[in-house]
């Protein structure tokens, strides 16, 4: 008679016998998983692309709407007008700034598509500025 396993197939963990006495082959659902994720990873893979291909407009636009939306939450909490010159512009006039680019944790084009619990972390570091002061205030750090 074969010799029982008792650690899991893809994470080698300790594990038991199912309820009828039977042998596992993993520990839990996660693992079956990633073991099948594992053997199939090619064919998923080029699933994925082929979806993006085929898809380019629809992923476009839903990141725009996603955009649009966290940048009016952002603009909800920091204020709706330029924190260096003080006027008042629509929400596409504005840019979001880091006032301390070293605690930046990706770049500033992307991060808006990330979670909101993402976004609130950022926001203390975030200032709302319009798109004339921020190219002078970014100029400034170029040419120090």
């Amino acid at each position: 008679m074969p010799e029982r396993r008792t650690t899991c197939l893809w994470c080698e963990e300790p594990m038991e016998q199912n309820r009828m006495g039977a042998p596992k082959l993993f520990c839990s659902p996660s693992c079956r998983g990633k073991n099948r994720f594992d053997k199939n990873r090619e064919k998923l893979l080029g699933a994925c692309k082929e979806y993006r291909e085929k898809n380019k407009t629809l992923i476009a636009s839903r990141a725009r709407k996603l955009r649009r939306k966290n940048k009016q939450r952002v603009m909800g909490i920091i204020g709706n007008e330029c924190a260096k010159c003080g006027r008042k512009y629509p929400q596409c006039v504005f840019d979001l700034h880091h006032k301390d680019s070293s605690l930046k944790t990706v770049r500033s084009g992307i991060f808006l598509i990330y979670s909101w619990e993402f976004i609130e972390k950022e926001i203390p570091n975030l200032e709302l500025v319009c798109a004339n002061c921020h190219r002078i205030l970014h100029n400034k750090e170029t040419a120090e």
